[in-house]
């Protein structure tokens, strides 16, 4: 920022009243005031060592402040202190624009809040899918009533093809995988049907990393007039994702998992897609899904996707050298581990692993003690003792797939952050062998 700002009275004016105005903001609204507590308790806390990154992602702090400023703007409140509110954000704009040092498009991003959007935005990947779904089994059910899917989707997939089956009578096919976890597109020719409606195939796998070959899948799939759908969620901001190179007709992602606000996501809808839709009331989203949009979060959300875009090349070189790092190492260091995933297809942050002999919950809770997270498969089904659903369609035996690990790098992970787990694993493992099946495993 220029120097001269600093001497420039308006500036000074306009800083206190719009750090004032936040301030109150915070203070007095009750949910913001909750997390602002909260995050100043896990401040003083000890900070873990994060090789869950796949699971929990801090925005960027550009984008919290974006955030506020716009819940600040537009929250419901007194007219009083909306006209309050409008004669601070035309101070506050106004010196931002003038001597704020950003590019010329953020600042007017920031200041207006506009972004280009695909043309859905949904609440969560667990309820955005299985709207869809649902949107497009009405649409097409004249048609046909046949659904194409993969054993290792992820839940929001799996549940809403068994929702359809079960309620709706629908026929659903879920394709195997092989010992890589990768779906043959050869199956897929094989599994369609003149009844068949949608394929729907993930990008990348949230446990194991494995990418699929959307493309060679959309393509048998579009030669039978099939539309094509890929939960791409693993896949946006870290690789170089184009519905175009991809060719298919719907594609859906989640802002958290690229640094954005967590509650939000995006369904790119191809022209001409027919969707009916499944809440009714107003025309928004283009008559395909009534209800006021969360309009901060989905700008939250195209300002962390635009960032991604820009920082990509850089994150995916730290990542990588990381996620090999590890997949190098772990093995290495700890007798019997065996990678899961594809050795070369594969997402450039998961490295996934497998003990046989032992529990995963054993090694969690010693790794935690040891002030590292990490998780054993999707962070939706942590809650679960069952099996991996991803490393069974894969086809290792049960007495391996409960000993599963899948450690996930971020931008913010560190060299140091490997060698601490890299340090630490093996004994860890080892202790978790020595401990009989049902009993946990302390330091």
């Amino acid at each position: 920022m220029s120097r001269s700002v600093f001497r420039h009275r308006w500036f000074w004016v306009a800083l206190a009243l719009y750090a004032g105005t936040l301030l109150v903001l915070l203070l007095n609204h009750e949910p913001w005031r909750d997390e602002m507590q909260a995050w100043l308790l896990a401040r003083d806390s000890a900070s873990p060592l994060e090789l869950w990154r796949n699971t929990r992602y801090e925005g960027h702090p550009l984008l919290w402040h974006l955030l506020l400023w716009l819940l600040s703007r537009w929250s419901q409140k007194p007219l009083t202190m909306q006209l309050a509110h409008a004669a601070i954000a035309v101070l506050t704009a106004g010196v931002f624009l003038a001597f704020a040092p950003f590019p010329r498009w953020l600042k007017v991003l920031w200041v207006f809040g506009y972004f280009p959007l695909f043309e859905y935005g949904v609440i969560s990947r667990n309820y955005g899918l299985t709207v869809l779904f649902l949107f497009l089994a009405l649409a097409l059910r004249e048609r046909g009533n046949h659904l194409v899917t993969s054993q290792i989707e992820h839940h929001a997939v799996l549940r809403a093809c068994q929702f359809l089956e079960r309620r709706l009578g629908f026929q659903v096919t879920y394709l195997p995988v092989d010992q890589y976890g990768r779906v043959d597109p050869r199956a897929v020719e094989e599994a369609l049907t003149d009844r068949t409606v949608l394929v729907s195939v993930m990008l990348g796998n949230n446990e194991v990393g494995t990418l699929q070959p959307i493309q060679a899948i959309a393509e048998i799939a579009h030669a039978r007039g099939v539309l094509v759908h890929t939960d791409a969620v693993q896949g946006v901001g870290l690789l170089p994702v184009r519905v175009d190179d991809l060719e298919v007709d719907l594609l859906s992602l989640s802002a958290h998992k690229f640094y954005g606000p967590k509650g939000v996501g995006a369904l790119y809808v191809r022209k001409g897609v027919a969707l009916a839709p499944q809440i009714h009331g107003g025309g928004q989203e283009r008559n395909r899904r009534a209800g006021t949009e969360n309009v901060p979060l989905v700008v939250g959300m195209a300002a962390a996707l635009r960032l991604a875009r820009s920082e990509r090349e850089s994150r995916v070189r730290h990542v990588l050298r990381l996620r090999d790092r590890l997949l190098q190492e772990v093995p290495r260091r700890v007798p019997g581990a065996l990678v899961t995933g594809h050795p070369v297809d594969r997402l450039p942050h998961i490295a996934s692993f497998v003990f046989p002999g032992v529990e995963s919950e054993g090694v969690l809770m010693a790794l935690d003690l040891e002030g590292i997270c990490a998780s054993s498969g999707s962070a939706c089904t942590s809650g679960s003792l069952e099996p991996s659903h991803v490393l069974r369609a894969m086809g290792l035996p049960r007495e391996a797939t409960t000993g599963s690990l899948r450690l996930s790098v971020g931008k913010d992970t560190t060299d140091a952050h490997v060698d601490r787990l890299l340090q630490v694993l093996p004994g860890v493992v080892e202790r978790a062998r020595a401990v009989p099946v049902g009993e946990s495993v302390s330091r």
